[in-house]
């Protein structure tokens, strides 16, 4: 795996996880 691949793959993780951090903190009932 090239370094390129592996930011890409370090990134799309963060991204991932800071979706579902806003998607807990948003209050339930918005649905």
């Amino acid at each position: 795996m090239t370094a390129i691949e592996r930011n890409a793959v370090v990134g799309v993780s963060l991204a991932l996880d800071g979706l579902k951090d806003l998607g807990t903190q948003l209050p339930p009932d918005l649905d």
